[in-house]
């Protein structure tokens, strides 16, 4: 809501040997994870959630996230490959409808041998979305709503009302990251006076 940083961590490349000697790389060996760790490590055993996009989300994270005693909601997003844990056809048994949902579970063992429950959940908006959470919500929102979506592909889109009912923990991932989004807007639009005086 207020663009407020409340952690903020500088990063350096992977080829910079002064990254893996940071906390948490030893047990994780990974980068990422690592970061994620030292960024909520206040935050430890309070029960929070914690929303990510897809610059920071995986299955083991948010293994690790539960492990630590915060439960996490991450957008999920296939690089060259899906994360480890992520089956490779969960979007295609995703149902072409508009607004289906698909979801599945998966145990994963931490490195200190603990295993928890991690859902991955699947939701046809204008493109695939895949959360990855360990919130146990993945089930519909109780009533249908209208909403304007943005249909199409590419730069052949149109806004259309549609009544919608999507995934419950999707809702919770675009109201908890609206904030980041709002940041963004006013970065790339045009500046007007008062961005500007903010700015400043």
């Amino acid at each position: 809501v207020t663009s407020l940083l409340l952690r903020l961590e500088l990063c350096c490349s992977e080829s910079n040997p002064f990254s893996k000697q940071k906390e948490f790389f030893a047990g994780t060996q990974s980068l990422r994870i690592a970061q994620i760790l030292r960024m909520c490590k206040p935050w430890f055993n309070t029960g929070r959630t914690v929303t990510a996009d897809s610059g920071f989300g995986s299955p083991v994270a948010v293994a690790l996230l539960r492990e630590h005693g915060l439960f996490s909601n991450m957008m999920v997003k296939k690089a060259r490959y899906w994360p480890q844990y992520v089956p490779n056809d969960i979007l295609e048994r995703l149902p072409q409808e508009f607004d289906s949902v698909i979801s599945c579970s998966k145990m994963i063992e931490t490195p200190s041998k603990q295993q928890f429950k991690v859902c991955l959940t699947a939701h046809r908006d204008m493109a695939p979305r895949l959360y990855c959470h360990t919130m146990s919500v993945s089930t519909p929102h109780t009533d249908k709503f209208l909403m304007y979506k943005r249909i199409g592909k590419k730069d052949r889109t149109v806004l259309e009302l549609r009544e919608v009912q999507p995934p419950q923990v999707g809702m919770h991932y675009s109201r908890t990251r609206n904030a980041v989004d709002v940041a963004n807007g006013h970065r790339k639009r045009p500046a007007t006076e008062l961005v500007q005086a903010v700015h400043c």
